[in-house]
């Protein structure tokens, strides 16, 4: 809890400052990429997270893991870095991407399928989306074999479920209640 509330304080000040700087794209770019390989690298998120290792070791290999960094997202590390907080990074690098969506005008939505969505189903549960926020959706595809088929969409607290292994359990309690 404590270090989900110095994320967001981080990420909302990171922002503040590249609003102010005017970088707030190329900074949500960075984030991007770093969460990108983050989240497909566990021995890297293992060695940001590690509390055995010094902040400024981990600002030194992210700096030449990430070359290509802008300048506010390279002061950006440096803050964090300074303050002890570089463990926090993949957090803050998500709070400020969801936070920059916000700021866009984009929500995102999560698709559950049993397969990878193919571009009819894509474009139907796009559509459903649309009707359930005024916000530009973008949709994200999780896939789980257990819903046997159909999809789960999530946008934000609103669940829309269509999949077969809801329309089986809805087919059940029918049956048993009559």
């Amino acid at each position: 809890m404590i270090q989900n509330r110095a994320a967001i304080r981080y990420a909302k000040a990171i922002l503040a400052f590249a609003l102010e700087q005017k970088a707030e794209q190329e900074v949500q770019k960075d984030f991007q990429q770093l969460l990108e390989t983050v989240n497909g690298s566990p021995e890297l998120a293992d060695f940001i997270e590690s509390p055995v290792l010094d902040a400024a070791t981990k600002k030194t290999t992210l700096e030449k893991l990430f070359p290509q960094q802008s300048k506010a997202t390279q002061q950006a590390m440096v803050l964090l870095a300074d303050n002890q907080r570089i463990d926090l990074l993949a957090p803050i690098a998500q709070e400020y991407q969801d936070r920059y969506d916000a700021l866009q005008g984009i929500q995102k939505a999560m698709v559950t399928t049993a397969v990878a969505l193919e571009a009819s189903l894509e474009k139907e549960v796009l559509a459903i989306a649309q009707k359930m926020t005024v916000k530009k959706v973008v949709l994200e595809n999780r896939i789980d074999p257990a819903i046997l088929g159909g999809f789960i969409l999530q946008l934000g607290d609103q669940q829309y479920n269509a999949s077969v292994a809801q329309q089986l359990q809805t087919l059940k309690q029918e049956l048993t209640e009559n």
